[in-house]
């Protein structure tokens, strides 16, 4: 996967996606961040088991794929990077 979106327009959906990530569980993956950037559509979704929350983050898709972050990291890095540039976030298959 490889997108490249605006730090505004991302940090905006994380901060949507993350009222739905519970901040204790026996289940790790809720909390976790799923990024989907497939069908020509950056997506984060985020769920507790009682309410899920989907958001569209505008950018651009380099390459499909999807990952499973966790929530707080993800939030923590997006708000320390520069207000200037674009983000480019990529991963491989590992």
């Amino acid at each position: 996967m490889k997108i490249i979106c605006q730090k505004s327009d991302l940090l905006n959906s994380v901060n949507i996606a993350l009222k739905a990530v519970p901040v204790k569980t026996t289940m790790p993956i809720l909390e976790s961040i799923i990024i989907d950037s497939i069908d020509g559509c950056i997506k984060l979704i985020s769920n507790d088991m009682e309410m899920g929350i989907e958001t569209i983050v505008k950018g651009q898709i380099i390459e499909e794929g999807d990952i499973a972050i966790n929530a707080k990291t993800f939030s923590d890095i997006v708000r320390k990077l520069p207000d200037e540039d674009d983000i480019c976030i990529e991963t491989d298959d590992k």
